[in-house]
């Protein structure tokens, strides 16, 4: 007897080659397809599914990722702090969804075009072997009794043999290339999404030195982040970046780079994948950037401190942090 899977389809090349390989390792595959706006292409998904001979089921998960999404990303951003939705959907939506689909068709699998890699035992989740495309850093949320029952297909592949294999297969007509660390509910400028969603709350302020100085006006904080350097339209003869934002004074705060540089921070809401205890390894607090040796030692309700071997500029509140020994995702959480 076939085992059964359930793959996430979003109409991208990473999800449709998936799809493709888990039927060519003999998986009954079943295709599902999230809904989560009203103007997305579901025509591309169903053309795949054609072509891979899948089944397709279509979810209307609309109500449920404007809840916990996209209200979660614009009430961060109006506190001054800058959230990964792609991280937290993950965890609240995408793998709980795909989770619950697969009970109810009796699969026994489930799986994504993520570039992730699952050790059964002992369990792990560790980066894809492709370092320009391991996503293992957005998946550092999701509940890991969830991921012990997860295929991830292109954890041994790189994009260019993704690619070519879409090719071959005959589904690169339909497909989109965009990456999936993409926030994908914003088409267009970043900036002008935030000005339409949060003109209510946006409010001009003043943008001050570390001295207490004011230096000019911004906006509203909401379209700052913490280490930009561009659009603050302050003359100070030297460099300046947005060092922090006070969003109970609402205030930018600036800063030269070296004001960026911090030799430790906290982390709450911490998803633990080992037993918890202080570890030494490496951490990653943004996903173009190279993790930073650091340990990192539980202080209890979820939360833990990392102490960096060498200070790191623009940590960002908001914004995940993943923990790694070697290629093993340890822990993930959010920035204080």
């Amino acid at each position: 007897m076939r085992h059964r899977v359930v793959i996430g389809l979003s109409g991208g090349v990473d999800s449709g080659v998936s799809a493709f390989l888990l039927k060519e390792e003999g998986f009954d595959v079943i295709g599902v397809t999230f809904i989560l706006n009203k103007g997305q292409d579901i025509e591309r998904v169903r053309k795949i599914a054609k072509v891979l001979d899948a089944d397709l089921k279509e979810v209307n998960l609309i109500n449920d990722f404007e809840q916990k999404i996209i209200n979660y990303f614009l009430e961060e951003y109006s506190k001054g702090r800058t959230p990964n939705p792609c991280a937290l959907c993950n965890r609240l939506i995408k793998f709980p969804e795909l989770l619950k689909q697969a009970i109810s068709l009796n699969a026994d699998f489930i799986s994504t075009g993520h570039y992730a890699l699952i050790r059964r035992e002992p369990f792990g989740l560790l980066k894809g072997k492709d370092p320009k495309k391991d996503q293992s850093y957005f998946l550092s949320l999701v509940d890991r009794e969830i991921l012990r029952k997860t295929i991830f297909p292109l954890g041994e592949r790189s994009r260019e043999e993704v690619i070519n294999l879409a090719k071959k297969i005959g589904i690169d007509k339909f497909v989109s290339f965009k990456g999936s660390q993409d926030v994908c509910f914003i088409e267009g400028s970043f900036r002008n999404f935030i000005k339409k969603t949060l003109r209510d709350k946006l409010k001009r302020g003043l943008i001050k030195d570390l001295s207490g100085k004011t230096l000019g006006e911004h906006e509203g904080i909401a379209l700052y982040t913490v280490g930009q350097r561009r659009r603050l339209n302050v003359a100070t003869g030297i460099r300046q970046y947005v060092v922090a934002l006070d969003a109970e004074n609402n205030e930018v705060i600036m800063g030269r780079f070296e004001d960026l540089l911090r030799k430790d921070f906290i982390v709450n809401n911490v998803n633990w994948f080992i037993d918890e205890s202080e570890i030494q390894g490496e951490v990653k607090v943004r996903y173009h950037t190279p993790p930073s040796e650091a340990r990192a030692i539980p202080i209890g309700s979820g939360r833990v401190k990392v102490i960096l071997k060498e200070p790191l500029a623009a940590i960002t509140p908001g914004q995940l942090a993943t923990f790694y020994i070697k290629d093993q995702v340890v822990w993930g959480g959010i920035i204080e």
